[in-house]
């Protein structure tokens, strides 16, 4: 059973809320802050908009870029809780929070904005240099060096961020198949199977 509505990615003039049981293809989930800024939710006024069109400029840094990624994914439709739940209506709100373990159970993958507060802040985090590295010259490049530095594990990137401080994310993490966790540092990986950075195969902190 898809989820009641989704937001179309298909066309990249056009972004809008669609029926799932129309919709046909994958579908992304994401896991964010809503933080005190205020974000762009579908409403009984605002319902109609959005059937047609979101303007790209309502949607906050968070979800511009969860949609640049379903996109970079080939992932045909996302699935915000702001945008595909009618925020003023308490019983759609009740129906729909009825439906999230099969919600996020379904979705091809989870995305997961770890390092942000609210809407502002993105998935694409700017990486800080470590305040403790070695440098070491780069053999291929003349002029070139090499900054290594402590490696951040998941429990202290993913673990402890402002994401994963919500009770409310432990269902999204915990019925999610798959999930990609954009962290201040890096990202992960996590599926049934393995789990994974970029800087290391796996990691044994999860």
């Amino acid at each position: 059973m898809r989820p009641t509505r989704l937001l179309d990615l298909q066309d990249h003039n056009i972004l809008r809320i669609v029926a799932g049981e129309t919709s046909h293809g994958e579908y992304a989930t994401l896991s964010h802050c809503w933080g005190s800024k205020i974000i762009v939710q579908l409403t009984e006024a605002s319902a109609d908009q959005f059937a047609s069109n979101i303007p790209w400029d309502l949607f906050s840094k968070t979800f511009q870029d969860a949609i640049l990624i379903a996109r970079g994914l080939n992932i045909p439709y996302l699935w915000i809780d702001s945008l595909c739940i009618i925020q003023d209506n308490p019983g759609d709100w009740e129906r729909e929070s009825a439906s999230m373990a099969r919600i996020y159970a379904q979705a091809a993958v989870n995305i997961a904005c770890c390092a942000s507060s609210d809407g502002e802040g993105g998935c694409f985090q700017s990486r800080l240099e470590p305040n403790d590295y070695v440098e070491i010259k780069d053999t291929e490049n003349e002029n070139g060096t090499i900054k290594i530095g402590p490696f951040l594990g998941f429990g202290e990137a993913v673990a402890r961020s402002p994401l994963l401080s919500r009770g409310w994310v432990v269902q999204e993490r915990l019925l999610s198949r798959r999930k990609l966790y954009y962290a201040k540092n890096q990202l992960y990986w996590h599926c049934s199977q393995t789990y994974m950075s970029e800087c290391q195969n796996q990691f044994a902190d999860l």
